[in-house]
């Protein structure tokens, strides 16, 4: 295998990880101890969202007690959000996933909802949106872009067939009418004919026709609760950005038109004012539906925005069919409570009612409409007590103040500054214990960061006063204008959600623009040596001695676990001339098991390629204008005396490498190395992972330089180490860690509450044994002994 080194070293750490996940303990309370209440608040003045409105602008009271407000945010979304500035196509981040329900509530085979969902998929799905597909009789859910064309296909199918059925039942329910007069004026001839006293009753026709409208009604508009309650169920539990689109087509039922019977010739006695009343109270049914309150405040909790897209019957006023054998016989439009429900629920959600007839402008309108929203959070008075009278109250006139209860936390999350990591141009501050709440594909959290600088005997400088950041606990806060110096840092943090605060302090180091004399000496005789490193010539053999001890769940007892070792054994050699670099192994034995591997890789979670190479990426003349150096000590090392350096990349360097480095005072060589974390190649996705888990990564990688030969110095060990830093309070169960397999913490790390910090994993390699060893620094050629 060869590699070129052009200009500096190569040198590569490849990580392999498969993920930490956490499972959350489900824990039994015979009462649940209410610490915290998370609310979902809507203000709408005429008919739109109010935005801009202030903390301060609201007043909560619970049981006709005032509350204080510990936590607040405004919320702005869109289905098309705003276009963002171009980016290069590298910096482009995936948008987060969001769930839509579309909801197809039609009466008649007219109506088709190809247009609707084409027009969907094309403009405003996106490859990891989830979309839930209902109508009257069934739902399906897209969970990802592999399903979509399958599943629409099968809803299409679906809804027509729906549509098919609805027609069926409507041709079945006019011909039953039609049968039913047609028995009353058989029965009017007959006695016309026989000149028989009367005995046609009309009262027939309207207990018939009552009975049909009863059996039709709770056939075909009574709703299926036990749907609308499992879309609401699958609502509830995603976590995102959330929209819901109903299609409500109003029914049209084939039904006597009384004003029509009164002027015709067949005589109906009084019963036409029954048939009025027959008609008005299936047109417009005005019972109140208990499910209706409960639907509206839980989608007010799930936080779905509802629009209503309200379709016109394409049937004519007058039936076109032919075989309709009377006149006064018409389908007439009819009302359900559902549409007023459905109007409730867009209300509440701050929704739009559109002419779903003008379906594709319809869509780009709702596209395109801003929701705004306000998460406040409160500590109620008593915390054990179930019964919860609420009453939101805001600010200005003609307001109206539409709020759900979404969470009630036993546990108000502490936030907590981890860490607080200065770096040449920003400072690096990670935090724990957020207060998250849903937006986009991933819970997130509002804090105000305020930060000051205080040099030796001056007043603190605020750099940022009260800056707002969403984060999901990283932020970077970029310092400018300040002089050289040695300051002092002073970080506070508040949750917006909850109103706590963290504080923290470090020191930060701005390096001047003229090193002193020492340091620069010491840079001179370091970039000397790593010029001599660069063009040497290498030809070694060396015995390479691999060991790593990995945290695994014990197989004969599933809840607790042990430490499994693997050794390996190579012969290791490497070979660097005119820049070339040849690095083979051959396994020799893996355990206690012999073996003749040629062109063996490493198998290690961690691999450190090339470190020979690693001082001159830190201390060559032409890498070091892009790195602050710092004395921080005086030590000794191989009895040697030796600079302890601190190195760190300057801004626009962040990318380079980074850490801590011993260099020899009288020859510039580097003896050891303690590489910084974020210079470990594949970190990030790895701490990314982690910090969604609700923990953090520590990786220690310490180099030595112990091997001397004509005055450079080749590596003797590394040591690479992999730990978790977990809040136990947080976690409290079963937490995994995959590595080819699953790991959870044992069950004594999880009886208290605080930090753990776990070593998953630790690697170290050792050379020795070396042979044929050659350096020849002036590039010539020299013959192996």
């Amino acid at each position: 295998m060869k590699k070129t080194v052009a200009g500096a070293a190569v040198f590569a750490i490849l990580v392999l990880f498969n993920g930490l996940f956490f499972a959350q303990q489900e824990i039994e309370r015979e009462y649940v101890q209410v610490l915290n209440i998370e609310m979902l608040v809507r203000v709408m003045k005429d008919g739109r969202p109010l935005a801009g409105l202030k903390k301060g602008d609201f007043t909560l009271l619970e049981n006709g007690r005032k509350q204080d407000i510990n936590g607040f945010v405004e919320v702005h979304r869109s289905i098309a959000p705003a276009a963002a500035k171009e980016k290069p196509l590298a910096e482009q981040k995936q948008p987060p996933g969001r769930l839509f329900l579309l909801f197809f509530w039609i009466s008649e085979s007219s109506l088709r909802a190809d247009e609707a969902l084409d027009y969907f998929f094309k403009d405003i799905y996106r490859e990891n949106d989830r979309v839930i597909l209902a109508d009257q009789r069934r739902f399906l859910e897209i969970k990802n872009a592999a399903e979509k064309e399958k599943t629409v296909a099968e809803f299409k199918a679906g809804v027509a067939e729906l549509s098919r059925d609805l027609g069926w039942e409507k041709k079945r329910f006019r011909m039953q009418i039609e049968a039913n007069l047609q028995d009353y004026i058989d029965c009017l001839k007959m006695q016309r004919k026989d000149g028989a006293s009367p005995r046609c009753d009309p009262n027939m026709v309207i207990v018939r026709y009552e009975q049909q409208l009863r059996e039709y009604r709770l056939q075909q508009q009574k709703p299926n609760v036990e749907r609308l309650e499992a879309m609401i169920r699958a609502l509830e539990a995603v976590d995102a950005d959330k929209w819901a689109l109903v299609f409500f087509q109003h029914d049209a039922l084939p039904l006597f038109d009384t004003e029509r019977m009164k002027s015709g010739n067949i005589s109906f006695g009084g019963v036409i004012d029954t048939l009025e009343k027959l008609n008005r109270d299936i047109l417009l049914p005005l019972e109140h539906l208990p499910i209706a309150d409960a639907l509206r405040t839980r989608f007010i909790q799930a936080n779905t925005q509802f629009h209503l897209l309200l379709l016109d019957s394409r049937q004519a006023p007058v039936s076109s069919e032919a075989d309709t054998r009377f006149n006064f016989i018409n389908p007439l439009p009819v009302f359900s409570n559902w549409e007023e429900t459905f109007r409730q629920i867009t209300a509440a959600t701050g929704g739009e009612i559109m002419d779903g007839n003008r379906m594709k402008e319809a869509l780009v309108e709702v596209a395109n409409r801003e929701d705004v929203y306000y998460v406040l959070t409160y500590a109620p008075a008593d915390g054990e007590s179930r019964e919860r009278r609420i009453d939101l109250r805001v600010k200005g006139e003609g307001v109206k103040v539409i709020h759900g209860r979404r969470v009630e936390m036993e546990n108000l999350p502490q936030v907590k500054l981890a860490t607080i990591e200065p770096a040449p141009g920003k400072v690096r501050l990670e935090l724990r214990d957020l207060y998250m709440i849903g937006q986009g594909e991933q819970r997130s959290g509002l804090v105000r960061v305020t930060l000051s600088a205080a040099g030796a005997g001056e007043k603190p400088q605020i750099m940022v006063q009260d800056m707002e950041v969403a984060t999901t606990g990283g932020i970077e806060i970029p310092i400018k204008d300040l002089e050289p110096g040695r300051y002092q840092l002073a970080v506070r943090v508040v949750d917006s959600l909850t109103g706590l605060e963290a504080q923290d302090e470090s020191v930060l180091d701005i390096p001047g623009q003229e090193m002193p004399a020492e340091m620069t000496a010491l840079l001179k005789l370091a970039a000397d040596y790593s010029e001599r490193l660069r063009h040497a010539a290498f030809r070694f053999i060396c015995r390479e001695t691999v060991n790593e001890d990995v945290l695994v769940r014990d197989v004969m007892d599933r809840s607790s676990h042990k430490r499994v070792r693997t050794s390996w054994l190579y012969d290791y050699q490497v070979v660097v001339r005119d820049g070339k670099v040849t690095e083979d192994r051959v396994l020799l034995r893996k355990n206690k098991t012999k073996k003749r591997v040629e062109n063996a890789a490493l198998e290690t979670r961690f691999r450190s390629l090339y470190s020979a190479f690693l001082p001159a990426t830190l201390f060559a003349a032409d890498k070091q204008p892009a790195f602050f150096y710092r004395l921080e000590k005086h030590e000794k090392m191989y009895g040697r005396p030796v600079a302890r350096l601190a190195v760190t990349p300057r801004p626009g360097h962040e990318e380079t490498g980074a850490g801590t480095a011993w260099v020899d005072e009288e020859t510039g060589a580097v003896l050891k190395i303690d590489l910084a974390q974020r210079a470990i190649k594949g970190i990030e996705a790895m701490e990314q992972r982690a910090k969604q888990s609700g923990a953090r990564l520590l990786v220690s990688d310490v180099h030595y330089y112990g091997i001397e030969r004509d005055g450079v110095w080749l590596p003797s060990s590394t040591t690479i180490s992999e730990y978790y830093v977990i809040s136990v309070s947080e976690v409290r169960d079963a937490s995994r860690l995959a590595e080819r397999g699953t790991w959870s913490p044992p069950a004594r790390m999880l009886s208290s509450s605080g930090k753990r910090q776990i070593e998953l994993s630790r690697t170290w390699v050792e050379y020795a044994d070396f042979k044929f060893f050659v350096v020849d620094v002036q590039s010539r050629e020299e013959a192996l002994k």
